[in-house]
């Protein structure tokens, strides 16, 4: 076929450019195997392959690539691709495989590899080997080339494999090695852990053996010292009877005499005991006797001005009475200022005696503090009215004389001025202050026997205190300490 008839078949001018040719070509290519799926008859489907082949004989003459499949990169139907299928299947049946005829040392002479280089040099070259046949066939755009480097691919491909499998044999041969030689180096460990504990076991027990022998040997020599030494006293022993046996035998007076001496000194050692027992019984009794005598109830004693109680030489109650009497049945009575009451051994108040400790004196000195304390009474006021009553009460009494001399005085001076009437009131309230103090003072002493809480406890104690501390409070009706008193016993 000549280059114009090529032209003609494509139906293309003569002179057309390749390129312009090459899409001709695909078209015309694509259409025809259109023309071939859908045959409606055998010999219509062989007429349209054989015009396919002209096409294909003619585009190879225009594109310089006679003998070469150019279709290869061409779109095909579904039939074309079922077709090459089976003819690729076909060949690959009858293809035998050559992966036999290669040998390790082709694998390693092909990656560039040798036997002692390690896993990332291995993976590293095979990997650079295999992507660069890869990149190389997606570069070829010519089917025999492809092919070439298909071939090639796949060549790498099995020398690879056989290397990876060479190597995974030695891996797994190495690994057991290492396990093989692990398990003897833990089983001559084991071994010797075994040995060395029997080698311990053994000299413990031969140990504790000779311990135990020694034991016993020292055992056995403090035995026999101790039987030879009262074999040895048991001689001497012997020895002694034996001697004294013979000896009173041979002097029968002389026994006698000493045993008349051994009863005369029986004698005197116990007469020097009973001595000595004596000399001690005395001076017992003369150091107990006055324990013995003193009482073992409550006893007064005195300290000072004051009197309080001692039991078997030690005080009980404080001495803060003024007069003391002794116990009778539990109680006793004592007197504190001008009153008496009873306490018992603890030093409690029991119960008040309202006394009038000025019974006890004469009737004349009675007479004299009244007619004193109405004088001062008269006295503080400074008023007539005051000091006549005072020669009302006491006509003859000592201050007559000065009462009339101030009535006289105050005659003369006519009625009283607003600062004799100031003077009277301050009088009255020092005459007042003074009874408060007085009152107050009692309380508190009273209180201090046994305390607010005893007192309160006390109905006698109680009732008698907050009756002063009342009268107290009339007199001063801002005293502080009496309210608070008062407060404490009625809380």
């Amino acid at each position: 076929m000549t280059q114009e008839e090529a032209f003609q078949r494509i139906e293309l001018p003569e002179g057309t450019d390749i390129q312009e040719v090459r899409r001709k070509f695909a078209a015309m290519h694509g259409d025809y195997r259109m023309r071939i799926d859908n045959a409606p008859t055998p010999r219509l489907r062989q007429m349209f392959e054989q015009q396919l082949e002209q096409i294909k004989e003619a585009y190879s003459l225009l594109n310089g690539s006679e003998g070469v499949n150019d279709t290869i990169d061409l779109p095909r139907t579904k039939r074309v691709l079922y077709e090459d299928a089976a003819r690729e299947n076909q060949s690959a049946k009858v293809k035998p495989d050559n992966s036999s005829q290669y040998s390790l040392l082709d694998a390693y002479d092909y990656f560039g590899l040798s036997p002692e280089d390690d896993k990332v040099t291995f993976n590293r070259l095979t990997k650079k080997k295999l992507e660069d046949l890869e990149t190389s066939l997606q570069s070829q755009f010519l089917a025999p080339a492809k092919k070439l480097f298909e071939e090639e691919l796949v060549k790498a491909t099995k020398l690879n494999a056989l290397l990876v499998t060479d190597r995974q044999a030695k891996e797994a041969l190495a690994q057991n090695i290492a396990e093989k030689r692990e398990q003897e180096r833990l089983t001559r460990e084991k071994a010797e852990k075994e040995r060395l504990a029997k080698e311990k076991a053994a000299q413990e027990r031969m140990a504790r053996e000779k311990a135990e022998l020694q034991r016993q040997a020292r055992k056995r020599a403090e035995h026999e010292r101790i039987e030879k030494a009262e074999a040895e006293k048991a001689h001497l022993a012997q020895q002694k009877a034996e001697k004294q046996r013979d000896k009173a035998a041979n002097n029968p007076c002389k026994n006698a005499v000493d045993a008349h001496s051994a009863n005369k000194m029986k004698g005197k050692f116990i007469w020097i005991i009973s001595l000595v027992v004596i000399v001690l019984g005395v001076l017992a009794f003369a150091y107990f006797k006055p324990k013995l005598e003193e009482p073992s109830t409550l006893v007064v004693m005195q300290q000072g001005s004051l009197y309080g109680y001692k039991k078997d030489g030690h005080i009980v109650i404080e001495p803060q009475f003024e007069s003391a009497a002794a116990f009778n049945e539990g109680q006793a009575k004592v007197s504190v200022h001008d009153s008496v009451f009873y306490i018992d051994e603890t030093g409690k108040l029991t119960h008040l005696i309202k006394v009038n400790v000025s019974a006890a004196e004469t009737e004349s000195q009675k007479l004299a503090e009244k007619d004193r304390t109405a004088w001062e009474i008269a006295a503080a006021s400074g008023s007539k009215p005051a000091y006549e009553s005072y020669l009302k009460l006491y006509p003859e009494g000592h201050y007559v004389a000065e009462a009339k001399i101030k009535i006289a005085a105050l005659d003369k001076q006519g009625s009283p001025t607003k600062q004799s009437k100031t003077t009277e009131k301050h009088s009255r309230t020092k005459v007042n202050m003074m009874q408060y103090n007085k009152d107050l003072s009692w309380a508190k002493k009273m209180v201090a026997v046994d305390g607010c809480e005893g007192c309160r406890a006390n109905p006698v104690c109680k009732s008698q205190v907050i009756e002063r501390l009342k009268r107290a409070l009339k007199n001063n009706p801002n005293g502080r300490e009496a309210k608070s008193l008062l407060q404490c016993l009625t809380q």
